[in-house]
């Protein structure tokens, strides 16, 4: 199977998380961000920090996807 372009991967920005507040609402447990096409989930990454003393110091990821 040949290799995916750069250029057509999906992007996980780390800055556009935090300037979403998603990292504060990931705080309270396990979250999902979806990619989907014409209503259609096709890819999807979970994600969960771990805090100490109210600081994100990690950040776990699951990636999923359709294979289309």
């Amino acid at each position: 199977m040949p290799k995916e372009p750069v250029e057509r991967c999906l992007n996980l920005d780390i800055l556009d998380l935090q300037r979403g507040g998603l990292l504060k609402i990931a705080a309270g447990g396990p979250s999902e961000l979806q990619w989907t096409t014409n209503g259609k989930v096709h890819s999807s990454v979970g994600y969960e920090l771990e805090k100490r003393e109210d600081f994100p110091v990690s950040m776990r990821l699951q990636y999923k996807t359709s294979g289309d």
